[in-house]
């Protein structure tokens, strides 16, 4: 028997249904429910250091380049692709960061996913019960 006690719910109840026949049904709804709710987790932002090396290595740009057009010591650049923020003197992080990202075009923030407003759900809901009431008067 395998120990389940370092295992997270969702897995135990992964397994629960991978190994059990007597209620299939019931064990593919539990399973469907597990896998939607695993599959709304948004994938995670790409790494800021990355992103900008990545960009930097994309566009055939040295260190040494970058160095001479942002004004941001090599080093300094380098430490912020690789996320080594203590390297970089506290006075000069945002800047360094922000003239880089500039300077290849990354923008420093990413765009939130829009959201439904309260608005556009309330007001057809107000439109269809108005509806309804003329509806429901005018049979009367």
């Amino acid at each position: 028997m395998c120990d389940d006690r370092h295992m997270k719910p969702a897995e135990s109840l992964l397994r629960l249904t991978k190994y059990s026949t007597a209620n299939e049904p019931f064990n593919r709804q539990i399973g469907d429910i597990i896998k939607a709710s695993t599959a709304s987790v948004p994938p995670p932002r790409p790494r800021l250091g990355a992103t900008l090396r990545e960009e930097r290595r994309r566009r055939g740009v040295s260190l040494y380049q970058a160095e001479q057009v942002c004004r941001v010591r090599w080093d300094y650049l380098q430490a912020i692709e690789q996320e080594q923020w203590e390297y970089v003197p506290r006075a000069h992080r945002q800047a360094a960061v922000r003239a880089y990202a500039a300077y290849l075009g990354v923008p420093l923030r990413h765009p939130r996913p829009s959201r439904i407003s309260l608005a556009s759900v309330v007001a057809p809901a107000i439109a269809v019960m108005v509806m309804l009431v003329v509806a429901v008067i005018y049979f009367l």
